[in-house]
């Protein structure tokens, strides 16, 4: 393909220092970014293996980033200047940098040039802004239709920030807008997400359903703003602190809100913590992935004081090059002096047991475990087409396919229930996923239950 890297006695990572040696110091820098460019899509340099051969690195240089600032890069980074690192770190380092979520590709190459090492950090940035049409139909019917615009604009000053907007109308209006940045006032570690929003949310209880005797939905305001410390690369504490406002139709509806009216006013409080140790966020194969978040909501104002304790634990585990082993444990406790129907725990549409995704399942408590064995088919490709009108960066994506199997067992409960096995509701099945990275995945499953009834669940994103 290129003449200067046809197979001869010299290694690859000898004839790319001899190639370096040749170059003068005025049009070495010119050069190396065109060798880069073209050299690294064929990812020959980028495939030397390393592991038995650690290295310092002398300096780190980020080629690519026409947006993104340097400092959003390096700061997911295991090492820095004068570490000692092999291919392996450097691979891990590879999918901490995609999992920003921001690049269609990255790579790291170590070159060595004159006795010092230098790690090259190639990067292809995505496309950023996402107006995307909304329609939903509340439980499938055309008279309950709910359309408008979700806006997603990420990055947008080279700082990984994020501005969220919807705007809906229809059957269930909702207007919100979410501000995120893991920079904040240039103090890098310290973050800022700002969520406002006010609407219409349907009501998930069916006991409140069956009590009225018909579908229902609320009035909901809330603002909430939050301040993150990254404690380190692995570890992060966020507070945040605002205020919710829940307004049911029905005065027959007061015994069952936070305040016994049919309106709820109250300040909120939420505490989190997250370790996050995983090398591709979005499909991890290592690491491990914890969250806790703690809410106090109405501190005794207008008689509301209950809490609610969220756990998330994830462990990603490598069976050998092509097979990984997953498991996750879920976990939603809330207690307090009155606990209003809308903020119990709910398996639904957003958290489900595969093979029981239609079943309702209501309580003051929620406890999940899930296990997947999945296999790689397609460990990685980048893809790109052109397009009239389109954008490259819109049709450029890291694709994989994988297959999984998979269980899950879960229940809700009540305080001072007694639990029984018998409560517990199981599903299994096979799957497979087809990544788009950094944008999304497909997802398509089928789940039996423990009678044996299966059903087919099609859908985006990641199971976990």
């Amino acid at each position: 393909m290129f003449g200067i890297f046809k197979e001869n006695k010299l290694s690859k990572s000898k004839k790319t220092e001899n190639i370096f040696h040749c170059l003068n110091k005025r049009t070495l820098a010119l050069k190396l970014l065109f060798f880069l460019l073209i050299i690294a899509p064929h990812s020959e340099l980028f495939s030397q293996n390393f592991d038995n051969h650690s290295f310092v690195v002398d300096s780190i240089r980020i080629v690519g980033n026409e947006k993104t600032k340097d400092y959003i890069i390096l700061r997911e980074l295991t090492f820095t200047k004068g570490d000692t690192v092999n291919d392996a770190i450097l691979r891990f380092n590879r999918e901490r940098v995609y999992s920003l979520g921001i690049f269609n590709k990255v790579e790291m190459a170590p070159i060595h040039i004159k006795g010092k090492t230098i790690v090259f950090i190639l990067i292809k940035e995505s496309w950023y802004i996402y107006p995307l049409p909304m329609l939903s139909f509340q439980n499938s019917q055309w008279d309950k239709v709910s359309y408008g615009l979700d806006f997603l604009w990420k990055n947008f000053r080279g700082r990984n920030e994020t501005l969220h907007f919807i705007a809906a109308f229809g059957y269930n209006p909702v207007y919100a807008i979410n501000y995120y940045t893991p920079v904040f006032a240039g103090m890098r570690n310290i973050s800022l997400n700002a969520l406002l929003s006010f609407g219409k949310v349907d009501n998930q209880s069916k006991i409140l359903e069956k009590y009225l005797g018909e579908e229902f939905n609320y009035k909901c305001y809330s603002g909430l703003i939050g301040f993150g410390e990254r404690i380190n690369i692995f570890n992060e504490l966020i507070i945040s602190a605002g205020y919710q406002y829940t307004e049911q139709p029905f005065v027959a509806l007061s015994p069952f809100t936070a305040s016994g009216t049919r309106i709820d006013r109250m300040p909120v409080m939420k505490l989190n913590y997250i370790l996050d140790t995983r090398n591709l966020k979005q499909f991890s194969s290592k690491g491990n992935y914890l969250q806790t978040e703690y809410w106090h909501k109405g501190f005794g104002l207008c008689n509301i004081s209950y809490n609610i304790f969220a756990l998330d634990l994830r462990r990603y585990q490598p069976l050998s090059k092509k097979f990984t082993a997953k498991v996750r444990i879920m976990a939603r406790h809330i207690w307090g002096r009155k606990i209003p129907y809308y903020d119990h725990s709910y398996f639904d549409y957003r958290e489900i047991i595969r093979g029981h995704s239609l079943d309702y399942r209501e309580g003051d408590n929620a406890f999940k475990t899930s296990f997947d064995i999945n296999y790689s088919i397609l460990d990685e490709l980048n893809f790109s087409t052109k397009l009239p009108l389109v954008p490259r960066k819109l049709t450029s994506a890291r694709i994989g396919v994988k297959i999984s199997l998979f269980y899950d067992t879960g229940l809700t409960f009540n305080n001072k229930a007694k639990i029984k096995s018998s409560d517990f509701s199981s599903g299994y099945g096979a799957g497979i996923v087809i990544l788009f990275l950094p944008y999304n995945a497909l997802r398509v499953e089928y789940a039996f239950n423990e009678l044996g009834k299966g059903e087919l669940l099609i859908g985006t994103g990641f199971a976990f």
